[in-house]
């Protein structure tokens, strides 16, 4: 959420643009609707006008936050499928996307597994919980590392 004047903006996409610049850098441009258009004027939506956007600032460190808890509950849930049939078996997950909002994330994920694993969720929850916690009991610190796309498979 951003705000203007006394207006609220809803963040609707968020795209890159590659370029080159005098600074080297890509643009990262976020493209707002206005929550309520009744509280703005068509015509001050100008392209060419200047504005001041303020982050919701509360909100951006949940969603980083839950983004963070997404990739480790994709992490649990992996570790715990591949110590529970091994390198040799055809089980895993199929990772079919997600989202990530303020108050919670999603994960849609497809278990391939035999029948008696499917018919135990709770264990397989309970399980990926105790994974995620013991990690979120170590305190340890959270970064984010560059990489290129050909090495991103070995890590």
């Amino acid at each position: 959420m951003a705000y203007m004047r006394y207006s609220k903006f809803s963040v609707e996409s968020v795209e890159r643009i590659t370029t080159s610049n005098e600074n080297g850098f890509d643009w990262i441009v976020h493209w707002c609707r206005p929550v309520d258009t009744a509280e703005v004027a068509p015509d001050s939506l100008l392209a060419t006008q200047e504005a001041e956007l303020f982050v919701d600032q509360k909100r951006r460190t949940q969603l980083m936050c839950n983004h963070t808890g997404q990739h480790l509950f994709v992490w649990a849930l992996d570790t715990y499928t591949r110590r529970l049939f091994g390198a040799q078996q055809a089980a895993g997950i199929q990772l079919h996307g997600g989202s990530v909002h303020a108050d919670r994330f999603t994960v849609n994920a497809a278990i391939l597994a035999p029948l008696q694993v499917q018919d135990d969720l709770m264990k397989l929850v309970h399980e990926v919980e105790t994974l995620c916690q013991s990690v979120i009991n170590q305190d340890l610190p959270v970064s984010a590392v560059k990489l290129h796309w050909n090495k991103v498979d070995k890590v």
